[in-house]
């Protein structure tokens, strides 16, 4: 192989660069999907999680050859990341979310580097974190391992895994934890295989999946709604454009704003698109209300009032896949954006929690790559970007 694998967190690798241009899309390179290294420092694949009073738990991720199995805590009193503890298993690729009992449940991803091993040691652990205590214990293991996949927190305090990739194949089983009784059980199968893939809860307790991946590693346009009530999925309206590393935020209204991410089509090229999608609860079905004013994959988007959403960061799948670090408030009546900013750090594929007074905490994720050495540069800094102000300063200690 003539040109060396580069990679972004999951996903690209560029082997062969060929650009096409259209209206709101941009098409670079043949791809193939790995997990590659990163540099000595910094960490992307991590989860991260709000607890009480504007603390932030963040958890795991890579940097380079090192699967990191950190517990770090933002203190907001003194502006400062520390570390509080380790999880049993070493993990990235994972997910992790807060339960009513405000415990953390922490679950699956890939416990090896590519270097080490084919299938990259995908995971069915699952571990609790309980920061009252800042204790660990582990968890009922997953009837499949799995990385990249969605959980979700039902009503009733259970937890819902959704897809994601094995260690060969990609997954449409569906698996619910209960703590009450600390099992986790096989619930069935989603319509389409996928990871990568985002999931939303709306007002009525439903879930909408969207987009992923699917076994030919291409992005798949067809999404579909958990039912708490039946446990079944049904099938919804797909998306004008398949996509991965996309957001997907609930509306006050009860719908869905998809935004952002790119397509993978065969042969396979990996095509950018600005399309921002509408959800609607009530059809079940999905319409273009217009585009992101640039390109941005493995960005984050927030909900900061009723009418507006902040992007920050992401990635363009370009020539020299330039890493961002600009954000944008769009106000979700018109679509457009009213406020842009920028961030400390150009960052992709990091994490983003509303606080208290305006503010977002910013963690992680990828700086940029260096296409010659293939060496990417990942984050081990945090911010807290004003989003009134728009400035962002420094959090002090390093992830």
């Amino acid at each position: 192989m003539k040109n060396q694998l580069i990679t972004i967190l999951i996903i690209i690798s560029l082997i062969e660069c060929k650009t096409h241009y259209d209206n709101n899309s941009e098409e670079l390179g043949l791809i193939s999907l790995y997990i590659l290294n990163t540099q000595k420092y910094g960490r992307y694949g991590q989860s991260s999680v709000s607890l009480d009073n504007d603390t932030i738990l963040i958890i795991g991720g890579q940097d380079g050859y090192r699967i990191q199995n950190d517990l770090s805590i933002y203190d907001p009193n003194r502006n400062l990341v520390y570390q509080v503890g380790q999880m049993r298993t070493r993990r990235s690729n994972f997910k992790s979310i807060r339960l009513l009992d405000g415990r953390v449940l922490i679950v699956g991803g890939v416990t090896l580097p590519v270097n080490e091993g084919e299938n990259q040691g995908v995971t069915d652990q699952t571990e609790i974190y309980d920061p009252i205590t800042n204790s660990i214990i582990l968890g009922p293991k997953l009837n499949q391992a799995r990385a990249d996949f969605t959980l979700d927190l039902l009503n009733d305090g259970r937890v819902l895994v959704v897809g994601g990739r094995g260690s060969d194949t990609v997954l449409r089983s569906v698996e619910i934890f209960d703590p009450n009784t600390m099992t986790m059980n096989q619930l069935g199968n989603m319509n389409f295989n996928r990871f990568l893939h985002t999931s939303t809860m709306l007002n009525n307790g439903k879930i909408l999946i969207v987009g992923g991946l699917d076994n030919s590693r291409l992005t798949i346009g067809t999404t579909e709604l958990f039912d708490p009530n039946t446990m079944n999925f049904t099938q919804s309206g797909n998306l004008s454009v398949s996509r991965m590393l996309h957001t997907a935020n609930l509306l006050p209204n009860n719908n869905v704003i998809v935004i952002g991410g790119h397509k993978v089509t065969d042969p396979p090229y990996a095509i950018n698109t600005k399309v921002m999608e509408v959800f609607d609860s009530g059809s079940n079905l999905f319409s273009s209300v217009g585009n992101i004013t640039g390109f941005r994959s493995g960005h984050t988007s927030n909900l900061i009032s009723n009418d507006e959403l902040l992007l920050c960061g992401g990635e363009q799948i370009v020539k020299g896949l330039p890493i961002l670090s600009s954000c944008e408030v769009y106000n979700l009546g018109t679509y457009s954006v009213v406020e842009k900013g920028e961030m400390l750090s150009k960052r992709s594929f990091h994490s983003a929690h509303n606080i208290s007074n305006s503010r977002m905490f910013i963690s992680s994720g990828f700086k940029g790559v260096d296409l010659e050495s293939g060496i990417p540069n990942a984050s081990k800094t945090s911010e807290i970007y004003d989003y009134t102000s728009h400035r962002s300063t420094s959090v002090n200690g390093d992830l």
